[in-house]
């Protein structure tokens, strides 16, 4: 009888060791949890990186997406595709509040299957208001209060306490007064079942969550991100509209296409390609002002007086907004 040699117990050795790296990636996978950052202002910008994070998790069978959420609010358009894509994603999602989710933060909570929140953090306050500051019309407040409602009701949540977070006039017996705002702590949160648990960092969530730190992976934005970010960020998309159509008018009056046509395509079209990737913003947007500007340079520079010209480049970029 032959007895195996050194070879054969080397290819045993191998085979063994394969197989161990093999589990082990596996359960690496399994375990693994991606932690998208929701902080300072919530922009356009933010929609993009989130939407990469989410099918990064799904394509890798990450156990969990940890949103950890520290915002006074912003943008409600953009807060409203970060939700949509949270409810839609298969990866279990879980909000950790570390001081504040306010106004479109809250959406963003609410949108997680899971929120939990550190000592002394609030979430609420989602009352939408214009750039300016000022109270939304009541079609506006309506669109967004079913929108809290829904998201809350999603997840088993109560409904009437997400829309006392955004219109005052909603009274909810015990909780929130007629005419008061609801912003809630962390302990008023876990009274009304909003939140799961209070933890005192991501490091004691992760422990509770039995997630081991090698397989967490802290998302960042990368370059096009960040660029998406900053034109997206008031003031800078006024500006770029403001410069660019004054750009192009300087080209109407002195024609020939020279650097005011230049500068005012450039930025337009970091305007609106900004814009447009992150869904703020359709091609259609971008030619009813460009033939706005043209009937209202026709009407100033072509056909001087108020005519059929100046109506059309109004109603053109009314309708764009």
């Amino acid at each position: 009888m032959r007895r195996p040699g050194i070879g054969h117990g080397l290819s045993v050795r191998m085979a063994l060791w394969l197989l161990l790296s093999l589990i082990a990636i596996v359960q690496a996978q399994e375990q693994s949890v991606f932690v998208i950052r929701v902080t300072g202002s919530i922009d356009g910008g933010l929609v993009p990186y989130v939407h990469r994070v989410l099918r990064q998790a799904e394509t890798q069978g990450a156990q969990a997406v940890i949103v950890h959420i520290d915002t006074p609010g912003g943008r409600a358009d953009a807060a409203t595709q970060i939700r949509d894509a949270l409810l839609n994603t298969p990866v279990r999602t879980i909000a950790l509040i570390d001081k504040k989710a306010l106004s479109a933060g809250a959406l963003i909570a609410l949108a997680c299957q899971e929120i939990y929140m550190t000592g002394g953090s609030v979430m609420g306050a989602a009352a939408p208001v214009s750039i300016n500051g000022q109270p939304m019309s009541e079609k506006t407040v309506s669109a967004i209060r079913k929108l809290f409602r829904a998201t809350a009701e999603h997840h088993g949540r109560s409904p009437e306490v997400a829309e006392a977070m955004v219109d005052a006039d909603v009274a909810v017996a015990g909780v929130a007064e007629a005419g008061k705002l609801l912003t809630l702590s962390t302990q008023e949160a876990l009274n009304l079942n909003i939140a799961n648990g209070q933890v005192d960092s991501l490091a004691s969530l992760l422990e509770q969550l039995s997630i081991p730190d090698y397989a967490v992976t802290q998302a960042t934005w990368n370059w096009a991100e960040w660029l998406v970010q900053v034109l997206t960020q008031w003031p800078i998309p006024a500006i770029l509209l403001l410069v660019g159509c004054l750009a192009l008018w300087v080209e109407f009056i002195e024609p020939g296409f020279s650097l005011g046509g230049i500068i005012g395509l450039i930025c337009l079209g970091l305007f609106f390609g900004s814009h447009h990737l992150i869904g703020l913003a359709g091609w259609e947007e971008a030619l009813l002002i460009g033939l706005g500007l043209m009937f209202l340079a026709g009407e100033f520079f072509v056909l001087p007086g108020f005519g059929i010209a100046g109506i059309l480049g109004i109603i053109a970029l009314q309708q764009s907004k």
